[in-house]
């Protein structure tokens, strides 16, 4: 099933990505607030009294101790490259046509190796693909919804 729906980051363009993104600790807050909009809550038990410890980039649980990673669990685990690069080549992968040269990517982004740059494409891809495909399944569980109403209220109708 294909539709033509436009998508928030079509509109988006660079400039409006520096403004929103112009160093780490934007993106930083920016993916904090998506992860944990109400405040840190611990993944072990659920409490949402903790601390941040910064010098290791880590929450910490009060009551049970558990260490989060604000990354742990997404397609940015144990990364080693700067979020707002992350962000970035989601932004090229998302608004090109193609979806973004690895090897372009690597060059304008100066990603060390080319391993990484592949890594992260990939990673971004299949997040990408999950997002359609749920796309997709709630599009046509509303196409289907509406088209059955339609044949009901056809069916039921007393014609004039």
């Amino acid at each position: 099933m294909s539709t033509d729906v436009e998508k928030p980051y079509q509109d988006m363009v660079l400039i409006n990505l520096y403004d929103r993104f112009p160093d780490e600790q934007a993106c930083w807050n920016y993916f904090l607030s998506l992860k944990w909009p109400n405040g840190f809550i611990c993944p072990a038990c659920s409490s949402t009294r903790g601390c941040f410890k910064p010098s290791r980039q880590l929450f910490e649980c009060y009551s049970c101790r558990h260490q989060a990673s604000l990354t742990a669990n997404t397609i940015f685990h144990k990364t080693r490259t700067p979020l707002s690069t992350w962000f970035w080549f989601i932004f090229f992968m998302a608004t090109s046509k193609k979806g973004g040269a690895t090897l372009y990517l690597q060059q304008q982004l100066k990603i060390a190796s080319y391993k990484t740059a592949w890594s992260m494409g990939h990673k971004i891809r299949q997040g990408m693909a999950v997002r359609d495909a749920l796309y997709e399944l709630l599009m046509g569980s509303y196409v289907g919804i509406h088209l059955n109403v339609r044949l009901y209220e056809a069916r039921t109708s007393v014609p004039a």
